[in-house]
């Protein structure tokens, strides 16, 4: 049988290197862990100083688990961490119960097949269970609470993302009128609500039915309702089949499943939180838009409309959105023409290249006369470069493909 170590000669048995943490302060301190049958001490390697001691019932073992070093918890709150597992286990003749942990974690073969389960675990998660939770929440959650998160995101995107509207009653009264009679047609007068704010020409759907449609949206229809209102009808598209949430609920249940599988569930009480600025950034699918524009093309037929407006609308977004692009890039050259002292400057120029110049400087001339300003361009040129993107927002479909598919309903 062991002695107690505080009688031992040193020499008589060295013990184990171990860290110490006296539980006092996050510093820790070299020491060594004496043992005898029925007590533990840990003495400083500075001085030999005993800094805790222990009987073997007063001490906690944490599960010897492959690599993890083992940690030994004193009373009072101090802790001896191993530095060498197999070192400090020899010692205290611990019994190995997780080798075959220990064995498999070192294993490359082990480590790759459970990369490839987690990889196939997340695939088959995102192909089925993300389609099946969203489809149960669309079916259960109640109006009354898609209708509370709207009003939360209408609050958060007045915040950071727009602002007030500067038109008069006069101005919106007909698009109001024209709403009210495409939400009547499609059932939806008491599910909806329009409002108008200032940003981009744009129109978004929020959850709980709340409509918005930009000043600069209608100044650049010229105030024309059946444009605007064509626009109006694909947004109570998302309305109808609630894309809105679907979205949230979507990247909400993806969090969820990467929680689970990652075993660290602390982000999620902040996703939902942070829910409305979520919705302002995520893109509705493009089977979600192609829905949408679908919807918007049976009800401006059964509203008494034809779909070839929304094809009028969508071209003039389109040759905005060409005439936002080149007027962006010709901003760019002027102003490097002016700072590097470009030769033309020296030279009278022509009325072409100072009407272009104006243009270029005024902020609105794409919302005024966006087709002014790309007469003598090679728009087909311009088009073909950029048929991957679409002049309605990045996330719809490509805008010729929409423009197309309305034509082909209005002769339905």
């Amino acid at each position: 049988m062991k002695t107690d170590p505080i009688n031992q000669a040193p020499h008589a048995d060295a013990g184990v290197a171990i860290q110490f943490f006296s539980g006092q302060s996050a510093k820790g301190q070299a020491a060594r862990l004496l043992a005898t049958t029925d007590s533990l001490s840990v003495v400083a390697n500075d001085g030999g100083t005993q800094v805790a001691h222990a009987s073997r019932a007063d001490t906690v073992f944490s599960t010897h688990v492959g690599d993890v070093p083992l940690r030994i918890g004193f009373p009072g709150g101090g802790v001896a961490i191993a530095t060498d597992n197999t070192a400090l286990s020899r010692y205290l003749q611990l019994p190995a119960a997780s080798t075959r942990l220990a064995i498999l974690e070192r294993n490359s073969w082990v480590v790759l097949g459970a990369l490839i389960a987690l990889v196939v675990g997340l695939v088959a998660a995102y192909q089925v269970l993300i389609p099946k939770i969203t489809r149960f929440a669309e079916d259960n959650v109640p109006r009354k609470i898609e209708k509370q998160l709207g009003e939360t995101t209408l609050k958060s995107i007045d915040n950071f993302l727009l602002s007030p509207s500067r038109l008069k009653w006069q101005d919106t009264a007909p698009h109001a009128a024209q709403f009210q009679t495409l939400a009547k047609a499609a059932g939806l007068e008491n599910e909806t609500r329009l409002e108008f704010r200032r940003s981009t020409p744009n129109a978004l759907a929020l959850p709980g039915g709340i409509i918005i449609v930009t000043d600069e949206l209608i100044k650049l229809m010229k105030s024309e309702p059946r444009l605007v209102g064509a626009v109006m009808a694909h947004e109570l598209g998302h309305v109808q089949h609630r894309h809105s949430l679907k979205a949230i609920v979507q990247s909400s249940a993806s969090a969820v499943l990467v929680s689970v599988f990652a075993g660290d569930v602390s982000g999620m009480s902040g996703l939902v939180a942070a829910a409305p600025v979520l919705l302002t950034t995520l893109a509705h699918t493009r089977d979600g838009e192609r829905e949408a524009d679908q919807y918007a093309f049976d009800l401006l037929k059964k509203a008494g409309f034809s779909p070839d407006d929304f094809a009028d609308a969508m071209e003039l977004l389109e040759i905005f959105t060409e005439c936002e692009a080149r007027r962006r890039i010709d901003l760019v050259m002027l102003k490097k023409e002016k700072a590097n002292g470009a030769p033309h400057e020296q030279v009278k120029k022509t009325d072409f290249e100072k009407a272009h110049e104006t243009m270029t400087l005024n902020e609105e001339i794409c919302l005024t006369a966006p087709g002014r300003y790309n007469e003598g361009r090679n728009s087909n040129a311009y088009r073909s470069r950029n048929k991957a993107k679409t002049g309605y927002l990045h996330t719809h479909p490509v805008t010729y493909e929409r423009i197309q598919a309305a034509r082909e309903a209005a002769k339905k």
